[in-house]
């Protein structure tokens, strides 16, 4: 009895210091998060917690991201996408894909980043992840756009919107969902590309677009100042058509 006690006591601990962690990443508190991540990770590695080890590796792998050591970040990553295989955590190898997808879009490699991305959507289908699809559609739109194919990019895109309906609020926002406002930016460089004109057709499917991100970082889409100048501009002209 005395032992089950114990397990779950540490098993308290390890949820305590991922919600800790969480809260100082939030703040920007890097080197606090990481301790927290870090003693989260050793709790969950002395229990045996193949899931729990994959979140507090997702979690030292974000602070590495945030300030800009997507190297580092990539290797956690990867150590994590093992544990997910290994366990056979789907869900957990989805999103991990869909993070080493980050990590080497960042670093400049696109086409490595969308074959995870790839695999993320295709992980993300078989168990019926709409979150998760909606998000690796996000990303496989910025990749095609990368490459200027912009009607793959758009059909990407569409395919975001569709899933974006079907996403639960519990599954609304992820550490590194920043990724997603690239959306605003890239239909911005979309209609350019395209010469499009500003009919009612282009500019509600760009006003829609806005919704689906606003929808998916759970901001309001009044609160423009939560967005970066150029995106905050992009989107007032768009409402403004």
């Amino acid at each position: 009895m005395a032992f089950n006690l114990f397990n779950t006591d540490v098993h308290g601990q390890s949820i305590a210091c991922l919600g800790i962690a969480n809260a100082h990443s939030r703040l920007g508190e890097h080197t606090l998060a990481a301790e927290y991540y870090q003693k989260a990770l050793e709790l969950c590695e002395a229990m045996s917690d193949l899931q729990g080890q994959v979140s507090a590796l997702h979690g030292i792998a974000d602070t590495w991201y945030r300030v800009g050591s997507y190297e580092s970040a990539l290797e956690i990553q990867t150590k994590a996408l093992k544990l997910a295989e290994g366990n056979e955590d789907a869900m957990g190898q989805s999103v991990t894909c869909l993070l080493i997808g980050n990590m080497h879009y960042h670093l400049g490699d696109v086409d490595k980043a969308y074959e995870q991305y790839s695999r993320c959507l295709q992980i993300a289908e078989s168990i019926g992840a709409p979150g998760i699809q909606c998000r690796a559609c996000c990303s496989l739109g910025n990749y095609w756009c990368t490459k200027k194919e912009f009607v793959k990019a758009t059909s990407s895109y569409k395919q975001a919107i569709r899933l974006a309906e079907l996403v639960k609020p519990s599954e609304a926002v992820q550490a590194q969902d920043e990724q997603l406002l690239s959306i605003l930016l890239q239909c911005s460089h979309l209609c350019r590309s395209l010469d499009l004109n500003p009919d009612q057709d282009s500019s509600s499917t760009l006003v829609y677009l806005w919704g689906a991100t606003a929808m998916l970082l759970n901001k309001d889409t009044t609160s423009l100042t939560l967005l970066k100048p150029s995106c905050a501009e992009f989107v007032v002209n768009a409402l403004a058509r």
